[in-house]
Parts: C-alpha cells; sequence; structure tokens
C-alpha cells in the first residue's frame, strides 16, 4: 500500500531545534568568550562587549589576535540560528512569499468521474489496473512540489481511495481464490 503524501520540509521539526540550539549555543559561548577576553585586555573593552554584544565587529579589528576566535564562534552561533530561522519560516519570509503561495497547485485531483455501472472484472485485470494507477500515484507523488500543501492533500485522499480500492480487490481476489 502506498502512504499518503506530506508537504516536502526541507528539515524535520526536531532537527530544526537540535541546530538552533547548537546556533545559540555557539552564539552563547563566543559572546562569553569575547567577554572574558575583552575584559583580559582592558575593563572599558570587558563592560562595551559585555552590554553591546555587537561591539565584538570591532573589538575584532583593534584586537586582531584576542579577538578573531571569540568573534567568529559568536558569529557562526548567529549565523546557524539564522539559517535555522529562514528554512522554518521560508514560506512567510522574502519578497517572493506571495507569489509562491498565490502560485495555483500543479496536482490537482480529478474531479469525481460520474457513477458509471459496475461491470463484473477478472480480479487479475483489476490488480493490474491497480498496479498502474500506484505507478501513478508514485509518479505525481515524486512530481509533488515543496510546500505544496494543496497538492499533497489531494494526492493524500486520492491515496487513501486507492488504498481502499485496493483493499476491496484483493479482499474479492481471496475469496475467488480456488
Amino acid at each position: 500500500m502506498l502512504e499518503a503524501a506530506a508537504p516536502f520540509c526541507v528539515m524535520s521539526a526536531s532537527l530544526s531545534y537540535v541546530f538552533l540550539g547548537i546556533g545559540l549555543l555557539l552564539a552563547a559561548l563566543g559572546w562569553l568568550w569575547s567577554v572574558i577576553v575583552g575584559f583580559q585586555r582592558s575593563p572599558a573593552w570587558g563592560f562595551t562587549l559585555l552590554f553591546f554584544p555587537l561591539a565584538g565587529l570591532v573589538f575584532v579589528f583593534v584586537a586582531w589576535e584576542d579577538g578573531k576566535r571569540p568573534v567568529f564562534t559568536h558569529l557562526a552561533g548567529v549565523l546557524v540560528c539564522g539559517l535555522v530561522l529562514a528554512f522554518a519560516f521560508r514560506d512567510k519570509l522574502g519578497p517572493f512569499s506571495k507569489q509562491v503561495a498565490d502560485k495555483p497547485t500543479k496536482i490537482h485531483s480529478p474531479a469525481p468521474a460520474a457513477k458509471q455501472p459496475v461491470i463484473p472484472q477478472e480480479p487479475g485485470q483489476r490488480l493490474n489496473e491497480l498496479k498502474q494507477k500506484e505507478r501513478d500515484l508514485l509518479a505525481r507523488k515524486a512530481r509533488l512540489e515543496p510546500g505544496d500543501a494543496a497538492g499533497a492533500q489531494a494526492l493524500a485522499e486520492e491515496i487513501s481511495r486507492y488504498n481502499a480500492e485496493l483493499k476491496t480487490a484483493l479482499g474479492e481476489r481471496i475469496s475467488t481464490a480456488p
């Protein structure tokens, strides 16, 4: 049986929290390290870095040898946090987010067909048709665009209908087996 399609996501929520934690830890350790190095240089630099973390950008140029590693550690942590947040809110940020949200979905579920009389089929023939439908659904799932929640929902509903048809066909095949 096929599993229902879910909207494509680059990073799972738990992995996002792990990277966010690593970024926060790097930023905090880098900031604390730069404050310690600032106090070793002079109390004025120490207090400046303690209350104004962005002063580290100036400090790195004034005291290159002492300040480059702690300040770059702090900036690396801020960069990791920024990337995680950018990926987490990629649909809501940026100039193209409205265009992406307004873009019509490419995968639509077909309109419900009119009820046609059921013609008994050979169980093997029905299973072959279902096998082809499975291939089509898998191909549609592979073409599903990231962030296409409506398309994913429509595909999930169609997969559910497919699974119900397959279960029925397999039940018929078992009941007609010699």
